[in-house]
Order: C-alpha cells, then structure tokens, then sequence
C-alpha cells in the first residue's frame, strides 16, 4: 500500500467511545475525538522532535507548567527548608549571617525565575 495518504481509526471499546481510557499518538494522550488519523509523514516528524518534546518528558514538563502555581509554591517551600537547614548547620557559626541569607533567597528567586523561563520554553 504506497499510495495512501492517512491512516483513519475509529477507537472504540466494547462498542462504546470511551476516550478517557485511550491514549494514541507520539505522547499517549487522550483522542479528543472518536477519528483518528495518522497522515503520511506522522512517524517521520516524530523522530525530529527534540529528547524534551518526547513522552515521558513532555507530560512531565507539561504537567509542571499546567499547574504553574503548585509547581513554584512547592519549589519555594523546598527552597526555604534547604536554606533554613543550612542556616541551622552550615551558617551558625559564620559572620555577616544575613548577608549569607540574602544571597541564599536571591538565589532561590533567581532558580524560581529560571524554571519558569525553562518550562515556558519546553512547553509549546
């Protein structure tokens, strides 16, 4: 068969369109209709999609910035309890204490920034 131009399946279970249950494509997501097709160049344009474009990577990217504000929320959370740990341990003994804590939070706001720069960037 060489001259065709799509594939067209209609994804039923039991009878019955259950779309919640079947996962299709290059990131196993769900059908948004019962039809589906896969053009003439589908598998082709699957192996020029970068590492980060392919599943299990582009659900995880794309479930961190879906939910943007659980995602900075839990990192600010996690970033706050690795620098009072190090307050505690590391900075206890040390001068200029506050100057130390600065930095360390500026850092953290910078990380914030930057993954959420790198995510908006992964997520298309």
């Amino acid at each position: 068969m060489q001259d065709y131009t799509y594939l067209e399946f209609d994804l039923k279970i039991n009878d019955g369109y259950d779309l919640s249950r079947i996962n299709v494509g290059g990131f196993l997501e769900n059908p948004e209709s019962n039809v589906f097709r896969i053009e003439k160049d589908y598998f082709s344009q699957l192996g020029m999609k970068h590492w980060y474009q392919k599943h299990p990577f582009s659900e995880f990217f794309g479930k961190l910035f879906s939910n943007k504000y659980f995602t900075f929320v839990f990192l600010f959370i996690l970033g706050i309890i690795v620098i009072e740990i190090l307050r505690i341990t590391a900075l206890a003994g040390k001068r200029r204490k506050i100057i130390w804590l600065a930095a360390l939070y500026t850092t953290l706001i910078l990380i914030e920034i930057c993954v959420y720069f790198i995510l908006r960037f992964l997520v298309r």
